[in-house]
């Protein structure tokens, strides 16, 4: 009995460890993050800048 649990505990772990996604373990590239941020800035709007800046929600510009 032993024997088969350590079998079933054999193909689990291989199982796990074999859907891991391997492209999230590599090392963050700062001067890439630097330049997607940049990006994603320049195309942004002030107005869309100065929102994101605020967080205006609802609650804020609503009476009730």
């Amino acid at each position: 009995m032993k024997k088969l649990y350590f079998i079933l505990l054999i193909i689990s772990l291989s199982i796990v460890f074999l859907g891991i996604d391997k492209t999230n373990n590599r090392k963050i590239n700062k001067e890439e993050i630097k330049l997607k941020v940049d990006e994603l800035l320049s195309k942004m709007t002030l107005e869309e800048k100065i929102g994101q800046m605020t967080q205006v929600t609802i609650q804020v510009i609503s009476k009730t």
